[in-house]
């Protein structure tokens, strides 16, 4: 493992799979030994989708362009906002990168155009809808097969891992997690 990820950190997700050969359950996995290659599959199956996007809307006479911060970071997303609005879109679909910080923003567009939040949501914004997961039951479903995987062994302390945990599905996953895992006594670890 090692380099960058698409979200421009340093790799993590295969890594946090290897820590998994510790465990006598998962150490002969697939997932542990090829950990690498799920990360792979899984970022280049996400920019295939994201890159298939403008055909399928292009079926319903649908121009749309992807536009896609490499660093993902908050000042990174202003600016692209700050583009789309200028460059006279007709609306636009977005996974708001920290959903407090960005809700001014998202307003001052939804003024010009429909704004549509996608897997990170902006509740408190004037977006039109948001389309995703409800990711507090995604929280519970992850808590609850943490639970499974320490069968008998419910004491000491677990660690989450979030690629941005100031992201709004990110807030709620953890929520999920906690409230299934709080009530066992394990100690949840600030991340």
């Amino acid at each position: 493992t090692g380099g960058l990820g698409s979200c421009g950190r340093d790799l993590c997700c295969a890594t946090f799979l290897k820590d998994f050969e510790a465990l006598p359950q998962f150490k002969d996995s697939f997932g542990v030994r090829h950990a690498a290659v799920i990360v792979s599959i899984s970022q280049i199956s996400e920019t295939l989708f994201i890159l298939t996007i403008p055909f399928f809307l292009q079926r319903f006479g649908i121009k749309a362009e992807v536009l896609r911060p490499l660093k993902g970071e908050l000042a990174e997303q202003q600016r692209y906002l700050e583009d789309v609005m200028v460059r006279g879109f007709q609306g636009m679909a977005v996974s708001p990168v920290n959903p407090d910080s960005m809700t001014p923003l998202l307003d001052r567009v939804a003024e010009k155009m429909p704004v549509i939040c996608h897997d990170s949501d902006a509740p408190k914004s004037k977006r039109i809808a948001y389309v995703g997961t409800n990711n507090t039951e995604a929280g519970r479903a992850a808590g609850t097969a943490a639970l499974k995987a320490l069968g008998d062994k419910r004491k000491g302390k677990v660690a989450l891992f979030v690629g941005r945990i100031d992201m709004q599905n990110a807030i709620e996953r953890r929520a999920g997690v906690e409230e299934i895992l709080k009530p066992t006594g394990l100690e949840i670890l600030p991340v």
